[in-house]
């Protein structure tokens, strides 16, 4: 039987969310890597271009909304919703997703795009990724000068999301959560784009490190 196969974009922040959860509950996968502009072969894995998609060898497949729960079906252990009521931590964890997916993406998205058209090697790829992003956000230089602005919305909600975590090794307990992989995917364009979470807030710069280390 072949392995799942996980079509993934590098700077995207639900894909990084869906191969970090994969990688914690040791579900084998192949990575395929979606170009920008590009999306024949998961239109043909899939009938769509959405991703991430999850493409299972029986001919089915996972869209991106349902993929955290798949893999909770599919190997319950390490569970994504630890606790004595994994009902309530589903709650609390959706709730958390719902601001890491709308909010933390989205300002760090605005602070790092400037830096993110140099992650593509082939020239086409990334004229592809700022006419669509530009389409979506604005000229990039705009943003570019308004970098000390961004940086301010990405304290706030590294602050916020320090708070949240507290003393604890993880977001909702001792054990990471769907809320972890979330925000962890809301922060990914950080690392990709060569930026980091800002030195001030070391219990959250630990707590990415912990989760890099579980997923890697």
């Amino acid at each position: 039987m072949k392995s799942p196969r996980l079509y993934y974009q590098k700077p995207s922040h639900y894909c990084e969310k869906a191969r970090a959860i994969l990688r914690y509950k040791q579900i084998l996968f192949e990575l395929v890597n979606v170009p920008e502009g590009d999306h024949h072969e998961v239109i043909e894995a899939s009938g769509q271009d959405y991703v991430p998609y999850l493409w299972l060898s029986d001919g089915k497949g996972v869209t991106w909304p349902h993929i955290a729960d798949w893999a909770e079906k599919t190997k319950h252990k390490p569970t994504i919703y630890p606790g004595e009521n994994p009902k309530e931590t589903q709650a609390r964890s959706r709730i958390i997703e719902h601001w890491a997916h709308n909010v933390v993406e989205d300002r760090v998205w605005n602070y790092v795009l400037p830096d993110l058209p140099k992650i593509f090697h082939d020239p086409q790829e990334r004229w592809i990724f700022v006419e669509l992003q530009e389409a979506k956000r604005g000229s990039i230089e705009i943003l570019r000068l308004r970098r000390n602005e961004l940086l301010a919305g990405v304290i706030e909600i590294c602050k916020l999301s320090q708070d949240m975590l507290g003393a604890q090794d993880f977001l909702l307990g001792p054990h990471p959560s769907l809320a972890d992989f979330a925000l962890y995917g809301a922060f990914h364009p950080l690392k990709v784009s060569g930026n980091h979470i800002p030195t001030q807030f070391a219990l959250l710069r630990d707590w990415h490190n912990r989760m890099h280390a579980l997923t890697k």
